[in-house]
C-alpha cells in the first residue's frame, strides 16, 4: 500500500495582532469619598454629633463620612444618607456628590441613576473633577437608560481640562470609537496622550494602537514603539506583545529578534497564548539564529495547555520528527489529537497517519480511517485518497469497493492524480 504523506506539515506563520486585541471597555473611576482630615478624626463621635444636631454643616457631613466608614461607630449608610441629606441641604457640594455615589451604588437606599445625576449636578457646575467624571459615566452608558453621548463628552472634558486621566482616556475612547457617531482621531490623539503622559498605561496602548494602524492616517511606527514600550514597561501584556510583534516583523523596518523575544517573553510570563506561541516559533525557527528546541517545546506545550491549535499541532511535529531528539509517539499522538479534536485538518490526518503505518508500532486501523474520514470531509485530498486505499485493500478486513469508489472520487476531483 502507498501511502501519500501530508504535503502541509509546515510551522503556521506569525499571528496576527491586530485586530482582536483591543479591550473594548469603558474605565470606572474607583468612588473615592472625602474621608475625614486627621483632625476630624481625633473629634469624638460625640462632639460631632452635638454640632450636627445644632446645624453645623461641615459636622453633619463628618458625621455622615463617620457613618458611611465605621468611623468610631457602627457602619450605617441610612444614618450616612440622612446627615448628607442635612448638609446638602445647606449647600455643601461634598454632601451632594456623596448622596449622589449612595444613589448611584445603592448605599443605603434604592439604586437609582436618575438620584445620582440630580446630586453629582451640583458639585459638577462647581468644578467637582469626581462629580463630573461620575456624571460622564453614567451618560456613558450605552446598556443604561440614560445614554446621552454629547453629555458624557460635555462633563468628561470638565474633569479631563482639570487634568484627571482617567476622564481623558474614555473622552478619547469616545473619539476613538468608529461606531460612536463621534469619531475624531485627531482628537482622540490629543486626549490620549494627555493620559498617557501622566502615566496612564490604558492610554499608551491605545495611543500607540492608532500609531500602529496601517490603514490610518496617523500611522507612525516610532510613535507606535515608543507608546507600546511605556505601557509595556508597566507590565501591559498586549503592549507587551505588540512591541514584539514590531520587532518581529521581517517586513516592517525594525527587526530586531532580541527585542522580540525579551517583549514576547514578558507577555508569555503573564500567560498571553499568543505570545507563548510566537515565541515558540522563533526558537523552532531553523534558519532564523535563536533556534532552541527545548525551548521551543516549553512554550508550545504553555500555549498548547490553553488550547491553542496551532501550538498543539507544532508540539506534536516536534514530537513526531524522528531525527529531531526529541521523538516521542506517544507525546506526539496526545498533542495531534488534542488539535484534531479543535478541527485542525493537518492534525487529523497526521494522526490517521500514525494510526496507519504498520511499522509504527501504534497501528490501529479503526482510529486511521476515523481521522482520515475528518480531514477527508473537510476536504482534504490525501486524506481522501489513503481512506480510500485503506477500503480498496483486499487484505486489510475493511474492504468496500463502493466507500473506495467514493473517496478516489473526491480526491480525483480535487486533481489528485494517483487517484484518477
Amino acid at each position: 500500500m502507498i501511502y501519500q504523506q501530508n504535503t502541509n506539515q509546515c510551522i503556521p506563520p506569525l499571528l496576527n495582532s491586530s485586530g482582536n486585541r483591543f479591550m473594548i471597555a469603558v474605565k470606572w473611576l474607583l468612588i473615592t469619598l472625602f474621608f475625614m482630615p486627621a483632625c476630624f478624626a481625633q473629634s469624638s463621635f460625640d462632639k460631632t454629633m452635638i454640632a450636627a444636631e445644632n446645624g453645623v454643616v461641615e459636622s453633619q457631613y463628618k458625621l455622615a463620612l463617620m457613618y458611611f466608614n465605621g468611623d468610631k461607630t457602627t457602619r450605617n449608610y441610612k444614618e450616612a444618607l440622612f446627615w448628607n441629606t442635612k448638609a446638602a441641604a445647606q449647600n455643601s457640594n461634598k454632601a451632594k456628590y456623596h448622596l449622589g455615589l449612595m444613589h448611584h451604588d445603592g448605599l443605603g437606599t434604592d439604586q437609582s441613576y436618575e438620584k445620582a445625576i440630580e446630586w453629582y449636578t451640583a458639585p459638577a457646575r462647581n468644578g467637582l473633577v469626581q462629580a463630573q467624571f461620575n456624571l460622564a459615566y453614567i451618560y456613558d452608558d450605552v446598556n443604561g437608560d440614560l445614554e446621552d453621548t454629547s453629555e458624557a463628552i460635555y462633563w468628561y472634558k470638565k474633569s479631563a481640562q482639570q487634568g484627571d486621566s482617567d476622564a481623558q482616556f474614555n473622552l478619547a475612547h469616545i473619539y476613538d470609537d468608529v461606531n460612536g457617531g463621534f469619531k475624531d482621531t485627531a482628537e482622540a490623539i490629543y486626549w490620549y496622550r494627555k493620559a498617557a503622559e501622566q502615566g496612564d498605561a490604558d492610554a499608551q496602548l491605545y495611543l500607540a494602537f492608532i500609531y500602529d494602524d496601517v490603514n490610518e492616517d496617523f500611522e507612525d511606527t516610532f510613535e507606535a514603539i515608543y507608546w507600546y514600550k511605556k505601557a509595556a514597561q508597566q507590565g501591559d501584556s498586549d503592549a507587551q506583545f505588540n512591541l514584539a510583534h514590531i520587532y518581529n516583523d521581517v517586513n516592517g523596518g525594525f527587526k530586531d529578534t532580541s527585542a522580540a523575544i525579551y517583549w514576547y517573553k514578558k507577555a508569555a510570563e503573564e500567560g498571553d497564548v499568543g505570545a507563548q506561541f510566537n515565541l515558540a516559533l522563533i526558537y523552532d525557527d531553523v534558519n532564523g539564529g535563536f533556534k532552541d528546541k527545548s525551548a521551543a517545546i516549553y512554550w508550545y506545550k504553555k500555549a498548547a495547555e490553553q488550547g491553542d491549535v496551532a501550538a498543539q499541532f507544532n508540539l506534536a511535529l516536534i514530537y513526531e520528527d524522528v531525527d529531531g531528539g526529541f521523538e516521542n509517539t506517544s507525546e506526539a499522538i496526545y498533542w495531534y489529537k488534542k488539535s484534531a479534536e479543535q478541527g485542525d485538518v493537518d492534525a487529523q490526518f497526521n494522526l490517521a497517519l500514525i494510526y496507519d503505518d504498520v511499522d509504527g508500532g501504534f497501528e490501529n486501523t479503526f482510529e486511521a480511517i476515523y481521522w482520515y474520514k475528518k480531514a477527508a470531509e473537510q476536504g482534504d485530498a490525501d486524506a481522501q485518497f489513503n481512506l480510500a486505499l485503506i477500503y480498496e485493500d483486499v487484505n486489510g478486513g475493511l474492504e468496500d469497493i463502493s466507500e473506495a469508489t467514493y473517496w478516489y472520487k473526491k480526491a480525483a476531483e480535487q486533481g489528485g492524480d494517483d487517484a484518477i
